[in-house]
């Protein structure tokens, strides 16, 4: 089996990582007024589910600080999205760019959800990471045995939370 090293092999850590510099590139146009307000609390909040993701990482080993280290970055993740609801009413980003990075976070939202899930369930966090991370052709072979799994236990949910994987 093929195990994870650091929390950069993480999909979920690499989709937030990307997301939060999209959002820094996005507010280099907003207004300077903006720089102590607006600019600098997405800024952060996006920054900090990357950084709440890493910390969850590294306590794996204890269960319940780990579990909170995902809600957290799940927190900062809603707050990121609260932010880009305010800047889209103010005129500063667009509908589409509102859109797309909305529907980012509400990604990682669920694949953070998924982590925690799986934890409280008694699975392994490593066969989880592995999961989220390996290259599309075990993780073909990982979700065909993730939905027998799910089927066997009838976790209908699950599956349906991991369809949004994109598969390539």
């Amino acid at each position: 089996m093929e195990y994870i090293n650091n929390h950069k092999e993480l999909k979920v850590y690499q989709n937030a990582f990307n997301v939060s510099m999209d959002i820094y590139e996005l507010t280099k146009g907003f207004p300077k007024e903006e720089i102590y307000s607006l600019t600098d609390q997405i800024r952060r909040s996006s920054r900090s589910v990357c950084s709440n993701i890493a910390e969850a990482f590294r306590r794996r080993k204890y269960p319940k600080s780990f579990s909170s280290k995902l809600n957290e970055s799940e927190a900062e993740a809603a707050e990121t999205q609260n932010w880009l609801d305010f800047a889209l009413k103010c005129g500063f980003i667009t509908k589409d760019a509102h859109q797309k990075l909305y529907i980012s976070y509400n990604k990682i939202i669920a694949m953070l959800i998924n982590m925690q899930r799986a934890r409280k369930n008694g699975h392994s966090i490593n066969r989880l990471l592995l999961f989220l991370s390996c290259h599309s052709t075990l993780q073909h072979i990982m979700l065909f045995f993730l939905r027998s799994y799910a089927l066997i236990l009838k976790w209908r949910e699950v599956i349906i939370s991991f369809s949004f994987l994109k598969i390539t």
